[in-house]
């Protein structure tokens, strides 16, 4: 199926099962188009867990899934650290999104179940964009006494952060242009998790060829960014490393 038959079918569905969401992406000029295939985010989320394991290894963190969102992406991640590789897996449910393309406020649908007391917790995220359900999952690991607190992403949007929320993640698989995307685990009216790949609702740019146009992908990956972070030295927190990329070195 084409991304355009993709895209008459997310607009069935929506107009069955969300009608008062339909007008949102039943623009004139509108178009689905896929940012990312199956094939090359899973090889950037395969990179990203090898870097995890590579700077956790020996270190049995928690890593923390943001669901419903980062189930996908998470679990990919988790089955690709290796199996000599040791951690806690647990999940919370914050949500500051309704089924719309933006956020709300943000509520605890349920909170994390594992003791973190002195302990190294990763948390795992779809995408971070405006930044304010991280910046209430860091707030929250920290309030549990963590020892540290690091933060990972499927993508990493390429847009304003909210006020308060200037976050760069530790760890992110891709970057994506500044567009509402779906698939592998992100959706639209809770349609499209399922996808295998990454999609992006854009208007279409009449009359500029496709070199021309705004790059959906600006940064194939920001694994390549990283710098270094002595984590046997102070915790810097993380709103501080804002301007850097964070290279932990264990």
């Amino acid at each position: 199926m084409n991304t355009r038959e993709m895209y008459d079918e997310l607009k069935k569905a929506v107009k069955r099962t969300a009608p008062e969401k339909l007008a949102l992406i039943d623009k004139p000029n509108q178009e689905l188009v896929c940012v990312y295939p199956k094939s090359e985010l899973e090889k950037a989320l395969e990179f990203t867990a090898w870097r995890i394991a590579q700077d956790f290894k020996g270190k049995n963190p928690i890593m923390l899934c943001l669901l419903n969102g980062a189930l996908m992406s998470y679990a990919y991640v988790a089955t690709h650290l290796g199996n000599g590789f040791m951690m806690t897996m647990d999940y919370a449910r914050p949500c500051s999104y309704h089924g719309d393309m933006t956020g709300g406020e943000l509520e605890w649908k349920e909170k994390p179940h594992v003791d973190m007391t002195d302990r190294y917790v990763i948390i795992w995220d779809d995408i971070i964009d405006k930044a304010r359900t991280m910046r209430a999952a860091i707030d929250f690991c920290r309030a549990q006494k963590a020892a540290a607190v690091f933060t990972g992403v499927m993508l990493d949007k390429q847009c304003e952060r909210a006020p308060g929320c200037n976050i760069k993640p530790n760890y992110a698989a891709l970057t994506v242009a500044d567009y509402f995307v779906l698939g592998y685990g992100l959706d639209y009216a809770n349609l499209g998790r399922h996808w295998d790949g990454i999609y992006a609702i854009k208007t279409k740019t009449i009359g500029l060829e496709p070199s021309e146009q705004e790059p959906l992908s600006p940064h194939r990956s920001s694994a390549s960014l990283f710098t270094k972070m002595d984590l046997t030295g102070d915790y810097i927190p993380l709103p501080e490393l804002a301007d850097d990329q964070v290279r932990l070195s264990l």
